[in-house]
């Protein structure tokens, strides 16, 4: 068999918005978050990872993985200080810079692209993109996969996905280039981080399901489950529900739609 042609670098507009910002692109791995973490142990304060494909790319529950063909999805880590979110939770901050990334480099109407609490990116219910940030010390780690072309999911991540994923190419029909992608996030990023744009204005806007009803388990989702409407996102991050015993707040957990496929 023919090995597939390889993947060549990608091209980075303009400059990053961070003058100490170092960024490495590798052929394959196993994590871009491993590799971040072994570039910030060796002195690196803000960086990134780009990979053209990865082997075992996790996400916020255990069991699940995100893997990709080489250049088909944008499979990256970034890197920074954790003071520079501030208060805000990494998570949404950098689910609400993507969309900005993605309001950037597409064009036509973008009303069906949703961010899911916590962590997730929707597209009529389906997965667009995954996030996984991850606090260590005074840094923030924030890897995203986000499919650019169609992805091939196996039946082990279809049974956790209980939808197939979509892709830009599938739900716009655009693919943006990934070094535009990457630049636009980056730039997103250090907005929402420096204040010149509210990152909880940009969740509450595209948050998915909305005043629907929903089920919420707390922790990794394997707890009591509350049942109520989908209210927002309060200014710490936390899930606001209203249920038949009140207002519900929560910080972590999974959440899916009352009578939906998700």
């Amino acid at each position: 068999m023919t090995p597939p042609p390889p993947v060549p670098p990608v091209q980075i507009p303009g400059a990053w918005p961070w003058p100490d910002f170092k960024f490495w692109q590798v052929a394959s791995t196993t994590s871009t978050m491993d590799d971040a973490r072994l570039q910030r142990a060796a002195g690196c304060r803000r960086g990134g990872v780009l990979a053209d494909a990865q082997s075992a790319g996790r996400g916020r529950l255990p069991g699940r993985r995100w893997q990709a063909e080489p250049g088909a999805s944008l499979l990256c880590t970034l890197w920074l200080p954790r003071a520079e979110f501030q208060a805000a939770p990494p998570s949404l901050l950098v689910g609400a810079a993507v969309r900005l990334a993605l309001e950037q480099c597409l064009t036509g109407e973008l009303g069906r692209l949703e961010i899911k609490w916590p962590n997730d990116l929707l597209v009529d219910g389906r997965k667009l993109a995954g996030l996984l940030c991850e606090a260590a010390g005074d840094t923030v780690f924030c890897g995203l996969g986000l499919n650019i072309e169609p992805v091939t999911v196996g039946a082990a991540a279809a049974a956790a996905f209980r939808r197939p994923p979509t892709s830009l190419r599938q739900a716009f029909g655009q693919a943006p280039e990934r070094g535009r992608l990457l630049a636009a996030l980056a730039d997103s990023l250090a907005a929402l981080c420096g204040g010149r744009l509210d990152w909880l204005e940009v969740v509450q806007a595209h948050l998915a399901w909305r005043g629907q009803t929903v089920e919420f388990r707390p922790g990794l989702g394997n707890g009591p489950a509350v049942r109520g409407r989908l209210d927002g996102v309060a200014v710490d991050g936390s899930l606001v529900l209203t249920t038949d015993a009140g207002w519900y707040c929560a910080l972590s957990g999974e959440l899916t739609l009352v009578g939906g496929l998700e």
